[in-house]
């Protein structure tokens, strides 16, 4: 296996900047990382109350990363599902792997409850975590088909046709899934119970589990 590398970023303040320049510049970073040959660039989703980053909408720079760079693999580490619509969010992930010919790479978390919380959702570890869950399970079913059906407890679609669909969708491929128990650190993960997190590869037509595994990027 040949060993690549990759950059995780939260895009962070630098005192004395502006922050158009502050993007102006990371974009210039990531243009010679490109350049350099790293294999990929993945960007952390963070909001109010978080002051460490300045990338709330991951999306939208990395429309930005897709016309700057020609080769680099990039994507979100991770979407914060409870806080996406998933229909909204199928519908993004559909148009920046288009625009980056098919060089986007997902992934997906929980994230924390306090982020929840001032987005106006409940303060509750388990019904966060089934809002997780109900999204990813959206998103697959979406990213999959010519059409979704799906009735869960949050969202509910019948036969919903879709006329933007990601470019590489016959190579979808779900590569793994931290399901992390407390007081052990996996590989790839936040070692939090309260976390999960999967990364999924653009590969195969049907996203297929493949288990439980401490590698959260697949060769």
């Amino acid at each position: 296996m040949t060993l690549r590398f990759g950059v995780f970023d939260h895009i962070e303040p630098v005192p004395g900047q502006r922050l158009d320049q502050i993007y102006r510049e990371r974009l210039v970073q990531i243009e010679r990382l490109d350049r350099a040959g790293f294999h990929a660039y993945h960007l952390a989703e963070h909001h109010t109350p978080a002051i460490h980053s300045l990338a709330p909408s991951q999306n939208v720079f990395l429309g930005s990363v897709a016309q700057r760079t020609t080769r680099m693999r990039f994507g979100p580490c991770v979407y914060v599902l409870p806080l996406h619509h998933p229909l909204r969010l199928i519908e993004e992930i559909s148009m920046l792997d288009n625009l980056s010919d098919g060089r986007l790479e997902i992934g997906v978390g929980r994230g924390g409850v306090m982020e929840a919380y001032f987005w106006g959702q409940e303060a509750d570890p388990e019904t966060n975590y089934a809002r997780y869950l109900e999204t990813l399970a959206i998103i697959r079913e979406g990213l999959s088909h010519d059409q979704l059906t799906y009735a869960g407890r949050f969202h509910t679609f019948e036969n919903l046709s879709r006329c933007i669909c990601a470019r590489s969708r016959s190579r979808i491929r779900r590569c793994g899934t931290c399901a992390i128990p407390s007081r052990r650190r996996w590989r790839g993960c936040t070692p939090s119970s309260s976390a999960p997190s999967t990364v999924w590869r653009w590969r195969s037509r049907v996203i297929a589990p493949r288990g439980k595994s401490t590698r959260a990027w697949a060769p």
